[in-house]
């Protein structure tokens, strides 16, 4: 019985005399190191060590306490080195005198390269929440305490990460007199499992403050409502100027599906869009739960006091749960160069926000995150008909009649580079009933079709000249089932953004 485990065990055993020669080895371990039994036996252990030092280190710990368990790194037949869990122990006789040694070990090498990606991520994600300004949360609602906030709440909330975690009542100590039921039934509404989304005043150091707090509660696998998250902004200045209500999203350690209902809490509704653009549609299909692809629409105010109808496509680096807070990044830069009176055109905009992006990211001289957004930025001027457009990558492409003309954007993204040079804007006139699309690389990259191949540009320039005689809303539902169709059984590649408009 105890041959036929050592023989079936998944896990590597050797056995030593007490002089460290190998004597036994399972299949397990001459799997796992890539030599024979025959090429095994007689062997010093020592010379399965990758660093002499640590056997010697192991061997120590063996004689002074009489096992060890710890991991160490294994030498290949191949040469490669292999992290291995190991647990070692003296064999001794009846009378106690040491016969050998066993040491059972288990690979680990995939396990802890698992470990470092998820700690580089871990390391990277929380560096871009210190870096925005809205203040982050978690609150474990069972334990009734605070499970993190963001560094800067005392810029925004007025108190520092130790009130917090210290169990006090911001509300009590903060709140203003005539806000403070808000809040109370805000609270209400987590314990019912309802989101919210609400504006209040706080008193700090003597002035009141406008705060937006949006909030989501979440569940575990039974339906029990155990934590809420959330975004704290300080919003008094967009509030006294009616901007739109930055929407940003960032919680580590979260669920996926909170994170997607704050990314969608971020993009326009349907209404918004209709009510700007009436003959339109988006096609939004993210690769993942979430996405790197984001869009606006909205309204901006020009110089001579009119309503500007602004409408963009990003394409932001990744995506999933990285994407996504990227494109919220940029979603809220962009949003933020529509309320600076320095910038004139979608070109001074991109600028912008490809400075504040490199700022972002900046380590060092040397070390520099690269990455950011392809994106397409159009602004109609409808008193005379004009689009003004500019781009990092990615194109507006207009269809009249039976025509397409494309204005290509820029050959840079909007992000760090080495040669920045300023974007490019482009003017031109557009008459009543002509189409205009913004869109990302996923719809043309999808692999799919009979033969599992991209879908490319032209065949989709050519299905909208094919569709263009349909409403809009309509042709976005045909785009939508021709990506189904198209893709099949094939992983979708890329998120994928197709943003349509009739004049």
């Amino acid at each position: 019985m105890i041959d036929q485990l050592f023989k079936a065990s998944i896990d590597s055993i050797l056995i030593a005399d007490a002089q460290g020669a190998i004597t036994q080895v399972n299949p397990a371990a001459e799997k796992m190191l890539g030599y024979s039994k025959e090429e095994l036996i007689g062997k010093h252990a020592k010379f399965l060590y990758a660093f002499d030092e640590e056997f010697e280190s192991v061997s120590a710990i063996i004689k002074e306490t009489g096992g060890f368990k710890g991991e160490i790194v294994n030498r290949t037949k191949s040469g490669k080195n292999i992290t291995t869990f190991l647990s070692a122990n003296f064999l001794f006789d009846d009378d106690g005198t040491v016969l050998g040694m066993m040491g059972i070990s288990r690979d680990i090498t995939k396990q802890k390269e698992i470990e470092r990606k998820l700690i580089e991520r871990e390391k990277t994600l929380h560096q871009i929440t210190e870096t925005l300004s809205d203040v982050f949360y978690l609150y474990n609602i069972v334990e009734g305490k605070y499970e993190y906030i963001s560094s800067n709440c005392e810029n925004v909330l007025g108190a520092t990460q130790d009130f917090f975690y210290s169990g006090k009542s911001h509300t009590k100590e903060f709140g203003y007199v005539d806000d403070k039921e808000i809040l109370y039934d805000s609270k209400d509404k987590v314990d019912a499992g309802e989101p919210y989304d609400i504006d209040y005043r706080i008193v700090v150091n003597g002035e009141i403050k406008w705060v937006n707090e949006k909030s989501f509660p979440i569940k575990d696998d039974s339906g029990q409502i155990i934590a809420n998250s959330g975004i704290c902004r300080d919003v008094t200045n967009l509030r006294n100027a009616n901007e739109t209500i930055y929407r940003q999203n960032i919680e580590i350690g979260a669920s996926i599906l909170y994170a997607k209902r704050l990314q969608d809490s971020v993009l326009p509704s349907t209404e918004k869009v209709k009510e700007i653009f009436p003959d339109s549609f988006v096609l939004y299909r993210p690769k993942d739960v979430v996405s790197g692809d984001f869009y606006v629409v909205d309204n901006i105010q020009g110089s001579e006091n009119i309503d500007l109808p602004t409408f963009i496509v990003g394409d932001c680096t990744g995506h999933g749960i990285p994407g996504a807070v990227l494109s919220l990044m940029c979603n809220v830069l962009i949003r933020e160069s529509f309320t600076r009176k320095e910038l004139y055109t979608p070109g001074d905009a991109l600028g912008f926000v490809r400075e504040r992006l490199s700022k972002f990211f900046e380590a060092d001289n040397e070390v520099r995150i690269r990455d950011g957004m392809d994106v397409a930025f159009c602004i109609f001027h409808k008193p005379t008909m004009t689009v003004h457009f500019s781009g990092g990558y990615n194109s507006c492409v207009v269809m009249r009649d039976d025509k397409i003309i494309e204005y290509k954007g820029d050959k840079q993204h909007v992000g760090y580079t080495d040669n920045p040079k300023p974007f490019v804007d482009h003017a031109f006139k557009v008459e009543k009933g002509d189409m205009i699309f913004l869109y990302t690389d996923g719809y043309m990259d999808q692999f799919g079709g009979s033969n599992a191949r991209k879908y490319t540009k032209k065949r989709l320039h050519k299905s909208l000249l094919a569709l263009r005689h349909l409403p809009m809303e309509e042709i976005g539902h045909i785009l939508g089932n021709e990506f189904i169709n198209w893709k099949l059984e094939e992983d979708q590649t890329d998120d994928v953004t197709i943003f349509g408009v009739r004049i």
